[in-house]
């Protein structure tokens, strides 16, 4: 089962999910081996300060075991410095102190460094998500946290409110430097729009598709998976010279290219002629109609009913 990340308003919560999860797993022990979950969107105050229920939660994730981290979100020229290096060390300040919470209570707990901030549209007085000096702040971010030794972690947002070109520009700009800076856990990745307040199924596969790009890319730049070593491209270029360097049906090529060319299923990629033959569909187009036949087709792997009961009785549906 895939990791999940929680938002609490206090302790209660936070022994509820845990509760749900060693059920899941099996037992306290289980879970605590291999977490199903973390819950460290837990809030600082924008000034100096932790507000007392999501202090109390904290400490419930440290007595609990539970992988956890301290959200400090400055927004640049607004509740934070309109430095990123001001808003970061104000930012720094609170996380440490949630860090030493929560290792005073249980000493190696998982405590991942939170890389938020927001910004300001001065010409409308408005926060914003997505924007070049939140970018920039990853990479800062992600400095502290490997000068701490800490994993890593931001959230994905943009302000376009749909599928737009506005809406992919920032999320694959934000996507790229989170992923290139090294940063561990890249949250809310998918799907996001309107600064975290909108969602729609076509931009999960959109958001998908831009993910898959981007470590396409990351992949194919690591020398240790290009596959064919240096005698072998000169013995592939050599060959190729007799076909007047055509390299489609070379054994290399014929080897390798599911593994060192991205291909798509989403994007458009015909030729014009066949695009226009084909309906003239745009990705959107693309989008929505696989997102529908997932929602038809696709199964989900129950739950074992005992499990299932129980995880029903708690919430008391």
């Amino acid at each position: 089962t895939k990791p999940c990340a929680f938002v609490v308003e206090g302790p209660d919560d936070v022994e509820a999910i845990h509760r749900m999860g060693a059920l899941i797993r099996g037992s306290e022990k289980a879970l605590a081996e291999k977490p199903l979950f973390s819950i460290h969107d837990i809030s600082a105050e924008a000034t100096l300060g932790i507000v007392k229920e999501q202090c109390d939660a904290l400490i419930k994730c440290a007595e609990l075991d539970i992988p956890t981290g301290l959200a400090a979100y400055p927004i640049m020229g607004s509740t934070g410095p309109v430095t990123l290096e001001g808003s970061l060390a104000l930012a720094n300040a609170n996380i440490l102190c949630g860090l030493i919470i929560a290792q005073t209570i249980r000493p190696g707990i998982p405590f991942l460094y939170m890389i938020l901030a927001g910004s300001m549209d001065m010409r409308r007085a408005e926060m914003v998500t997505a924007s070049p000096e939140i970018w920039a702040y990853y990479l800062a971010g992600r400095k502290m946290a490997e000068y701490y030794g800490l994993p890593s972690h931001c959230i994905i947002s943009a302000d376009s409110k749909y599928s737009d070109i506005q809406l992919a520009m920032e999320k694959f700009s934000a996507l790229f430097i989170a992923v290139m800076s090294g940063i561990n856990l890249i949250h809310g990745s998918v799907c996001q729009s309107d600064g975290m307040n909108g969602a729609n199924y076509e931009q999960i596969l959109i958001d998908n598709e831009i993910i898959s790009m981007i470590k396409h890319m990351m992949n194919v730049l690591q020398t240790d998976s290009l596959g064919a070593g240096a005698e072998e491209i000169f013995e592939d270029i050599k060959k190729s010279l007799v076909n007047g360097m055509y390299f489609m049906d070379s054994d290399v090529t014929l080897r390798d290219f599911k593994k060192k060319l991205w291909m798509s299923d989403l994007l458009i990629r015909d030729n014009f002629d066949r695009w226009q033959s084909e309906g003239m569909k745009s990705i959107i187009d693309n989008a929505i109609y696989q997102s529908r036949d997932i929602l038809k087709n696709h199964e989900v792997e129950p739950l074992d009913k005992t499990v299932k009961k129980e995880l029903e009785q708690m919430a008391g549906v």
